[in-house]
């Protein structure tokens, strides 16, 4: 079961994660956790992963109304996970972080009585966000992308993984090819800024 999401930086680096793990070793069924209406309900289906959306809210800003119901959503959404995980019993959970994560990552906790898969984070940033802070307190490892992002993690059980990157990433174009391609002349000056 992969979970993360909310924007692209939560989502590709758990496509790259799955596609590692694809090649590696034989995957039973993947399913994706996300919500509707962030980058994982186009990002996902487009990978051929079948996604399953549950209830969260981000945790920001000090307005105690808006608390109270990203604390409902949240809630809510730790049902649907539970619901999930007891259905589709996962051997492991790999949540790469944003507020869809949580609900994920509670429910495991709160199934170890009874169901006990691995829960594995991926952090992304040197400093990271409060939901892997928080979930990182019961997962069984947190795979990092910088050496120095253990410091800020409450969990020591961390492993220097890097940046996962896709497959996409690792070809080398043809250069004339895709100038063709997007219609830019051979001998124009070409900047690229991603």
């Amino acid at each position: 079961m992969l979970t993360g999401g909310g924007t692209g930086g939560h989502v590709y680096p758990s496509l790259a994660l799955h596609q590692i793990l694809q090649q590696e070793f034989q995957l039973g069924e993947v399913t994706y956790v996300g919500s509707r209406g962030r980058a994982e309900e186009k990002i996902v289906p487009r990978a051929s992963l079948p996604i399953r959306y549950i209830q969260s809210a981000p945790w920001s800003g000090l307005n105690p109304l808006a608390m109270v119901g990203s604390l409902a959503r949240t809630l809510a959404g730790v049902a649907q996970s539970i619901r999930l995980i007891l259905r589709e019993k996962p051997d492991l959970i790999l949540a790469a972080g944003g507020y869809v994560s949580a609900p994920v990552t509670l429910a495991s906790f709160l199934l170890r009585p009874f169901r006990r898969p691995a829960l594995v984070l991926h952090e992304q940033n040197v400093v990271p966000g409060l939901m892997n802070k928080v979930a990182s307190l019961f997962a069984d490892a947190v795979m990092v992308s910088f050496p120095e992002t253990p410091y800020y993690l409450w969990n020591q059980r961390c492993v220097y993984t890097g940046y996962p990157v896709r497959d996409d990433f690792l070809v080398t174009p043809d250069p004339a090819a895709c100038r063709r391609e997007l219609g830019i002349p051979e001998d124009a000056f070409l900047l690229l800024v991603y």
